[in-house]
């Protein structure tokens, strides 16, 4: 709680420049956000600690004013009305020379404690009320608390978050986020059937929540409904305006797509997440590459791999599948380039150094095929292939 506390002079000293006044004045002024003018406000002004003082109530007239001749004490001001909040407060405090002692203007947050108001003899106090309508105010310090609760989940504050939310859903339980938020932390706990009643719950409210629809299929996942969390998930992903989630949405729907078999729908939905979501585009093009070279399509595969970022991050496997598919085409220098990046991203992968070494004997290079026949052994001694290996390195070397 904020407390305004005005210091007086000495009083000999004020007597001799100003007449005495036997209370402080508040009063000032109550519009709107657009700045216009509200008439028939009823402003109260209660006080805080004293119940001797009484409490003032007035209604503002035609040009929005209101005056509170006050006596000496401790004060909160508020308004009473149907359609209108207190959104901001604007004070000034001028002592009795009408030299400005105080100045403050902030937000008042539903349920925040009002500033109080100290009340002098002979001070005038310009408390300016700038109101909006209860509905705004109330989606305002909606997002707020949900942002509280986001900063508290992202610092791991689970209990800070958990008692935000149940205060929003006090005041609005109907609010789809701030049931999605529940939702979310009860899944962390496991109370997997509370979080889908609240995930229904908001989508009965808002059947278009794209973040209802993608932890409701996250849920269907987990509980086996599999065909239900791809209808969702296709869904969402398939909505207009939801940016990242929908990208999200795209992935988990090819992931679903791939595990059943569906490779080019796996592919396709993937295609759509990477061109959504530039951070995940490279994991996506190679997801994509492997399941290109799983169909047989190597020039795809080869397109998505050259789209997936620097060859330490490429998946060797799918490299040395499109590096084999050269070989078996005889194609022995592009062969040999890829079985080289197979090498590069996994310098263990033995198949890799015996067929880049079949690679060089064809292209001419006897020395280097050679060294990798022999890295190849070494790698794998116990190999079925390596009694054959053996002898064609004896030839070799002869």
């Amino acid at each position: 709680m904020r407390k305004i506390r005005i210091v007086t002079c000495s009083l000999a000293i004020l007597m001799l420049a100003w007449p005495v006044l036997a209370r402080g004045i508040v009063s000032g002024q109550v519009t709107d956000r657009s700045g216009n003018i509200l008439q028939g406000i009823q402003v109260n002004m209660a006080p805080e600690h004293d119940a001797k003082l009484r409490t003032y109530r007035l209604k503002t007239n035609k040009k929005g004013v209101y005056t509170f001749p006050a006596d000496n004490g401790d004060y909160t001001i508020t308004i009473t009305d149907e359609t209108w909040g207190l959104d901001t407060m604007n004070i000034v405090a001028l002592d009795k020379g009408r030299n400005q002692v105080f100045e403050w203007s902030g937000k008042i947050l539903p349920g925040q404690a009002p500033n109080i108001i100290g009340v002098s003899s002979g001070y005038v106090i310009t408390v300016d009320l700038v109101v909006a309508h209860h509905s705004i105010i109330k989606e305002e310090h909606g997002k707020i608390l949900l942002g509280t609760v986001v900063q508290a989940l992202e610092a791991g504050n689970r209990e800070e978050a958990a008692a935000t939310v149940e205060k929003l859903l006090t005041e609005s339980p109907d609010d789809p986020i701030a049931l999605t938020l529940r939702a979310y932390m009860l899944m962390e706990r496991g109370e997997t059937e509370k979080a889908e009643a609240d995930l229904n719950h908001a989508l009965e409210v808002d059947p278009k929540f794209g973040d209802a629809l993608f932890q409701l299929g996250t849920i269907y996942v987990e509980t086996d409904r599999k065909d239900d969390a791809l209808a969702l998930f296709l869904r969402v992903a398939n909505s207009e305006g939801l940016d990242d989630l929908t990208a999200k949405a795209w992935v988990q729907a090819g992931e679903m797509q791939r595990d059943s078999g569906d490779l080019e729908q796996a592919i396709s939905s993937f295609s759509s997440a990477a061109a959504l979501s530039p951070e995940m585009s490279p994991i996506l093009s190679l997801e994509i590459a492997g399941l290109y070279t799983r169909l047989g399509e190597e020039d795809l595969a080869e397109h998505w791999l050259s789209m997936s970022g620097s060859e330490s991050q490429q998946d060797p496997s799918i490299l040395y599948n499109i590096a084999v598919s050269r070989f078996n085409e005889k194609a022995w220098e592009e062969a040999s380039g890829g079985f080289r990046k197979v090498i590069a991203a996994d310098g263990g992968f033995a198949d890799a150094y015996r067929n880049l070494g079949y690679c060089l004997l064809n292209l001419g290079d006897r020395g280097e095929a050679i060294e990798n026949f022999r890295k190849y052994l070494e790698l794998s001694p116990d190999a079925p292939d390596a009694g054959q290996i053996e002898g064609l390195l004896a030839a070799l070397e002869k």
